[in-house]
């Protein structure tokens, strides 16, 4: 079923459209703070539900998905779900998440009506997902649907940030700790290596903020290489002096 644009979008902008069938549809998704590629991310995706007469415990719902695309491949979404799940197996490459689908959220998001009334005002979180390191620029696009009908849909063009962890100091104390400052959260390894010298792993857990406090024992004085890293993902590589 055509699609009527809410805005004329431009390329690479941030927009959608509504179904004539389906006024008073609508479909957004909020600009998270930061996306970090390879780290697990969600969305926050919201809306408003109506339907064309007072609803009833037997009244269909709507569904929601998700499609993530690689903007260098395609930087525009599809206006409707099947379109998008076409281009989705014609184009190679078009997938930037780390699932074998770039579709994911398939229908899995449910939008139910509050009987007896005839709109929801909604909001709710993707399911978890990643971006594909090496991606520059991503478009999260949205769908909305009633059974296999075309309701809204809406896309939102994103780069993503390479993880990344650094010292917030180029020196320190030894047997100190220093601050740690990553984009990622979760377990993370510094593997401190130099001429001459046996190299050392030390770990750290960064914070919901991506900071962390890492403790340098075991470590001669003098200037180290470290390599930075967390489940497999390279951080970066840095220096640091121990005094």
């Amino acid at each position: 079923m055509p699609i009527v644009p809410l805005a004329a979008a431009a390329l690479a902008a941030a927009g959608g459209g509504t179904a004539p069938l389906y006024p008073g549809n609508t479909l957004a998704i909020a600009r998270p703070p930061r996306l970090v590629a390879a780290s697990v991310q969600k969305v926050r995706l919201s809306g408003r539900a109506t339907w064309d007469e007072p609803t009833s415990a037997t009244t269909t719902g709507y569904t929601v998905s998700l499609y993530v695309q690689n903007a260098a491949v395609d930087d525009r979404c599809e206006p409707s779900y099947g379109a998008q799940l076409q281009k989705s197996i014609n184009l190679p490459g078009l997938n930037a998440s780390t699932s074998i689908s770039g579709f994911v959220m398939s229908d899995a998001f449910r939008l139910e009506p509050e009987p007896p009334s005839s709109t929801l005002d909604w909001s709710g979180e993707s399911v978890p997902f990643a971006v594909k390191l090496g991606v520059p620029a991503i478009v999260l696009c949205a769908y909305q649907r009633y059974i296999t009908d075309d309701v809204a849909w809406y896309q939102l063009p994103l780069r993503p940030q390479a993880p990344s962890c650094t010292f917030a100091s180029r020196s320190a104390r030894r047997g100190a700790r220093v601050a740690v400052r990553c984009n990622v959260s979760g377990p993370i390894g510094f593997r401190f290596t130099r001429a001459g010298a046996r190299g050392r792993t030390l770990r750290a857990t960064a914070n919901r903020d991506g900071r962390a406090r890492l403790k340098l024992s075991g470590l001669a004085a003098g200037g180290w290489r470290v390599a930075i890293a967390s489940n497999g993902v390279a951080l970066g590589r840095r220096t640091l002096k121990l005094r």
